[in-house]
Protein backbone atom coordinates (compact mmCIF):
# COMPACT_ATOMS: atom_id res chain seq x y z
CA UNK A 1 0.00 0.00 0.00
CA UNK A 2 1.70 3.35 -1.00
CA UNK A 3 0.54 6.48 0.75
CA UNK A 4 1.04 9.82 -0.34
CA UNK A 5 3.43 12.64 1.31
CA UNK A 6 0.25 14.53 2.58
CA UNK A 7 -1.60 12.00 4.16
CA UNK A 8 -1.64 9.42 7.21
CA UNK A 9 -3.06 6.00 8.00
CA UNK A 10 -6.02 5.30 10.50
CA UNK A 11 -6.40 1.21 11.56
CA UNK A 12 -9.01 0.42 13.82
CA UNK A 13 -9.96 -3.31 14.80
CA UNK A 14 -13.58 -3.90 14.46
CA UNK A 15 -15.04 -6.26 17.08
CA UNK A 16 -17.27 -8.60 15.45
CA UNK A 17 -14.81 -9.87 12.34
CA UNK A 18 -11.09 -8.47 14.06
CA UNK A 19 -10.04 -7.45 10.86
CA UNK A 20 -8.14 -4.15 10.39
CA UNK A 21 -10.24 -1.54 8.60
CA UNK A 22 -7.72 0.84 7.32
CA UNK A 23 -8.60 4.51 5.89
CA UNK A 24 -6.26 6.64 4.63
CA UNK A 25 -6.78 10.65 5.66
CA UNK A 26 -5.17 13.80 4.54
CA UNK A 27 -2.97 15.53 6.59
CA UNK A 28 -3.21 19.36 7.32
CA UNK A 29 -2.60 21.26 3.97
CA UNK A 30 -0.26 23.94 3.05
CA UNK A 31 2.27 22.34 5.33
CA UNK A 32 -0.18 23.99 8.33
CA UNK A 33 0.91 22.59 11.85
CA UNK A 34 -0.64 23.09 15.27
CA UNK A 35 0.85 25.79 16.76
CA UNK A 36 2.58 25.06 20.03
CA UNK A 37 1.70 25.44 23.25
CA UNK A 38 1.52 28.96 24.88
CA UNK A 39 4.04 29.24 27.79
CA UNK A 40 2.56 31.82 29.60
CA UNK A 41 -0.69 30.24 29.99
CA UNK A 42 -3.96 31.38 31.83
CA UNK A 43 -2.50 29.60 35.23
CA UNK A 44 0.82 31.47 34.54
CA UNK A 45 -1.03 34.82 35.04
CA UNK A 46 -3.45 33.89 37.94
CA UNK A 47 0.53 32.63 39.87
CA UNK A 48 1.69 36.03 38.92
CA UNK A 49 -1.52 38.06 39.91
CA UNK A 50 -1.75 35.73 43.01
CA UNK A 51 1.98 36.96 44.11
CA UNK A 52 1.25 40.30 43.40
CA UNK A 53 -1.44 40.45 45.62
CA UNK A 54 0.77 38.84 48.55
CA UNK A 55 3.42 41.18 48.14
CA UNK A 56 0.86 44.47 48.23
CA UNK A 57 -1.51 42.46 51.10
CA UNK A 58 1.07 41.06 52.84
CA UNK A 59 4.71 41.13 52.06
CA UNK A 60 4.76 45.64 51.99
CA UNK A 61 2.79 46.29 54.87
CA UNK A 62 4.79 44.14 57.47
CA UNK A 63 7.93 45.69 55.93
CA UNK A 64 6.76 49.02 56.70
CA UNK A 65 5.82 48.12 60.14
CA UNK A 66 9.09 46.27 60.64
CA UNK A 67 10.81 49.76 59.10
CA UNK A 68 8.73 52.11 61.61
CA UNK A 69 9.50 49.66 64.68
CA UNK A 70 13.23 49.95 63.47
CA UNK A 71 12.95 53.66 63.70
CA UNK A 72 11.11 53.74 67.11
CA UNK A 73 14.01 51.55 68.87
CA UNK A 74 16.33 53.73 67.24
CA UNK A 75 14.98 56.94 68.90
CA UNK A 76 14.84 55.81 72.47
CA UNK A 77 16.33 58.29 74.93
CA UNK A 78 17.02 58.20 78.76
CA UNK A 79 13.49 58.69 80.20
CA UNK A 80 11.31 57.13 77.55
CA UNK A 81 8.52 54.45 78.99
CA UNK A 82 8.91 51.13 77.67
CA UNK A 83 7.52 47.34 77.45
CA UNK A 84 9.91 44.67 76.86
CA UNK A 85 8.92 41.77 74.91
CA UNK A 86 8.25 39.75 77.96
CA UNK A 87 5.85 42.15 79.49
CA UNK A 88 8.08 44.11 82.11
CA UNK A 89 7.00 47.62 82.27
CA UNK A 90 10.06 50.69 83.04
CA UNK A 91 11.75 53.80 82.32
CA UNK A 92 14.71 54.30 80.22
CA UNK A 93 17.89 55.58 82.41
CA UNK A 94 20.63 54.50 80.40
CA UNK A 95 21.83 53.40 76.53
CA UNK A 96 24.83 51.59 75.72
CA UNK A 97 24.82 52.36 71.77
CA UNK A 98 27.96 50.36 71.18
CA UNK A 99 26.22 47.41 72.16
CA UNK A 100 22.34 48.07 71.85
CA UNK A 101 21.78 47.77 75.45
CA UNK A 102 19.04 49.51 76.96
CA UNK A 103 18.96 49.96 80.97
CA UNK A 104 15.66 50.43 81.98
CA UNK A 105 14.46 50.68 85.60
CA UNK A 106 11.41 48.70 86.78
CA UNK A 107 11.16 49.29 90.34
CA UNK A 108 12.75 51.56 92.65
CA UNK A 109 16.97 50.07 92.85
CA UNK A 110 15.76 47.41 90.30
CA UNK A 111 17.89 48.10 86.93
CA UNK A 112 17.67 45.70 83.96
CA UNK A 113 19.78 45.52 81.08
CA UNK A 114 17.68 44.36 78.06
CA UNK A 115 18.74 44.44 74.25
CA UNK A 116 17.40 47.22 72.20
CA UNK A 117 15.37 44.54 70.02
CA UNK A 118 13.40 43.32 72.96
CA UNK A 119 11.80 46.09 73.50
CA UNK A 120 8.07 45.66 72.35
CA UNK A 121 6.39 49.28 72.92
CA UNK A 122 7.88 52.91 73.52
CA UNK A 123 5.90 55.22 75.36
CA UNK A 124 2.53 52.98 75.50
CA UNK A 125 0.50 55.30 77.44
CA UNK A 126 1.00 57.73 74.88
CA UNK A 127 -0.43 55.70 72.67
CA UNK A 128 -3.39 54.60 74.42
CA UNK A 129 -4.13 58.04 75.23
CA UNK A 130 -4.23 58.95 71.65
CA UNK A 131 -6.29 55.44 71.01
CA UNK A 132 -8.99 57.04 73.73
CA UNK A 133 -8.89 60.53 72.13
CA UNK A 134 -9.40 59.07 68.82
CA UNK A 135 -12.07 56.69 69.57
CA UNK A 136 -14.14 59.97 71.34
CA UNK A 137 -13.44 62.05 68.08
CA UNK A 138 -15.49 59.24 66.60
CA UNK A 139 -17.80 59.30 68.60
CA UNK A 140 -18.21 63.34 68.26
CA UNK A 141 -18.28 62.74 64.51
CA UNK A 142 -21.25 59.93 64.81
CA UNK A 143 -23.56 62.59 67.27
Amino acid sequence: MQIEDNSYIIAQVTPSTGNPVVQSQPAAQNGATQPPADPFSSMTFIMIGFFVLMYLFIIRPQSKKEKERQKTLKGIVKGDKVVTRGGIWGVVIGLREEQDIVIVKIADDVKVEVSRSAIDLVNPQNKVEKAKKTAAAKKEKTK
